[in-house]
């Protein structure tokens, strides 16, 4: 054998190239394998996926990559406190905000048993009401985004959603318009039915406010996702804006004043919701006009 190959230098030479490939296709594979998962978590990180670590595999290994997965977890890990704390501290400022609030409102009621009527006390209730229900919002946002307080169920997409279709319905029925739906009664899976159903609750009141005449949602399924699609007749928005609106206060029409368009937490509140689902949830225009949401949901 051994004079075969130093016979024939052609022969030796393809042998030589083939076990030179080999060793560098074993050892790209040997380096990419934790690149690969880097680059996962830290998209999944990007997405808002705060829980996501570089696997024990990687983390694990006796070589520079290991120390860079360490490196990576130990952020997440800090990243992930500092946002929890953030909202934790956001829900007991609104907590305690409610307080002197409280207060205010007792003093107004105690001024009205008395028979004290005034503009100014009729401007000083509506902006108490205002200040509650805005509490009130960032409160669900908070609870939402730590996802502290519901356990997951397995129930029918149908039964979570059965309350408010019916409050949607009659919603657009009262502003003239029309709510055409479409869900797949068979889809059931495990969620958090508060969560989800205060996140299409939230879509489907934006969109009944905006349509010019007619909103719509289906659902369906597939393998391990589930789909639920918001549609409405509206305007669009820019291109620009459309990842935008789900930002907290952001409301993309200066127009839309507050009696109109709220602070802007309701749609912040459906994306928070998407993601304590691991769920993805994106906002696109539809021609001729319009604007329809789409939400993605694993179900494994």
């Amino acid at each position: 054998m051994v004079l075969l190959f130093t016979d024939n230098k052609l022969l030796t030479a393809g042998f030589a190239i083939f076990l030179s490939g080999l060793l560098c296709g074993l050892l790209a594979w040997y380096l990419s394998k934790p690149l690969r998962s880097l680059r996962l978590s830290a998209n999944a990180l990007a997405k808002g996926d705060l829980a996501n670590r570089v696997d024990a595999a990687t983390a694990s290994r006796r070589d520079e990559m290991s120390q860079l997965a360490v490196a990576f977890n130990g952020m997440a890990d800090a990243i992930e406190t500092m946002v929890n704390n953030q909202q934790r501290l956001m829900g007991d400022i609104s907590h305690e905000l409610r307080t002197p609030l409280t207060r205010l409102q007792l003093s107004l009621a105690l001024a009205r048993k008395k028979g004290q009527h005034s503009t100014e006390l009729d401007r000083i209730e509506y902006e108490a009401l205002q200040q509650e229900a805005l509490i009130s919002e960032l409160l669900t946002l908070s609870r939402v985004r730590l996802n502290a307080s519901e356990k997951r169920l397995t129930a029918e997409l149908t039964e979570t959603l059965s309350q408010v279709l019916d409050d949607a319905e009659f919603e657009a029925e009262q502003q003239g318009k029309q709510l055409h739906i479409n869900i797949d009664e068979s889809i059931s899976f495990e969620h958090l039915p508060k969560t989800l159903s205060r996140a299409i609750e939230n879509l489907l009141r934006n969109a009944i406010r905006y349509a010019e005449k007619t909103v719509s949602i289906a659902s369906s399924q597939s393998k391990n996702h589930i789909t639920i699609v918001v549609k409405d007749d509206e305007s669009g928005l820019p291109e620009a804006e459309l990842e935008a609106i789900f930002t907290p206060f952001y409301r993309p029409d200066s127009s839309r004043d507050r009696e109109s368009g709220g602070w802007g937490l309701g749609l912040a509140i459906t994306q928070a919701a998407i993601y304590a689902h691991n769920g993805k949830i994106i906002a696109k225009n539809r021609l001729p006009h319009g604007l329809i949401v789409t939400i993605d949901l694993p179900t494994n």
